[in-house]
């Protein structure tokens, strides 16, 4: 009876894991209900969330900041599918900047090749204005080598970016949809060793009432 239990559990594991959709065609206001908070100079920070603006559009901010982006995240030209904050009027300056975008199912594919997680396409590098002024990372490797849930940039030694002041910077999403949920499924590994715990606690406690 276990060993059948066993062969199911590695079946669902294989049609969950089938069951996944990458959506590499994503427009801004597929971005919405990710979170997006900015970091001051004088320590504080705000976090909103990402929500569509129009067809294709998007934006998160407050009345000191605004991210915004229109059309798909790969890019399409130099002004559309590029993201562009603004300081809108924060005089101790924006000194660092995080999305999160797997609040929205959506994750930074950073790999420009087919070389990557199936179905995700090329992604995008990310490039911006300012140059050396910031750094950036990502974060949250959802699928290697490829797929991560965060973007973090930080604003480099003094510099920050003052009121009036546009950073410009590129990078690409991709959508994860899934049956059951959009969280990564568990692998046959993880599920065969669940498994034979189980059976190797019930030969222990079928031992122990022998005696």
């Amino acid at each position: 009876m276990l060993k059948k239990w066993m062969l199911g559990m590695l079946l669902l594991s294989t049609s969950l894991t089938s069951n996944a959709t990458i959506i590499s065609a994503v427009t801004a206001d597929m971005l919405a209900g990710m979170e997006v908070t900015v970091y001051f100079g004088d320590g504080s920070s705000d976090t909103q969330i990402w929500a569509a603006t129009g067809v294709d559009s998007g934006a998160a901010g407050s009345s000191d900041w605004n991210l915004s982006l229109t059309g798909d995240t790969f890019g399409q030209s130099t002004t559309v599918g590029v993201w562009y904050l603004d300081n809108l009027g924060n005089f101790d300056g924006i000194v660092g900047l995080d999305i999160n975008a797997s609040y929205a199912n959506n994750y930074f594919d950073i790999v420009d090749s087919i070389i990557g997680t199936p179905d995700s396409s090329f992604g995008r590098p990310f490039y911006s204005n300012l140059g050396t002024d910031i750094s950036h990372s990502f974060t949250g490797l959802y699928s290697a080598p490829d797929l991560y849930s965060t973007l973090e940039i930080e604003w480099e030694d003094e510099n920050y970016l003052d009121v009036s002041e546009q950073l410009i910077f590129g990078t690409d999403t991709d959508m994860v949809r899934a049956g059951i949920d959009n969280k990564p499924v568990p692998e046959p590994g993880t599920l065969l060793l669940f498994a034979t715990s189980v059976l190797a606690l019930k030969r222990f406690r079928s031992s122990k009432a022998r005696k």
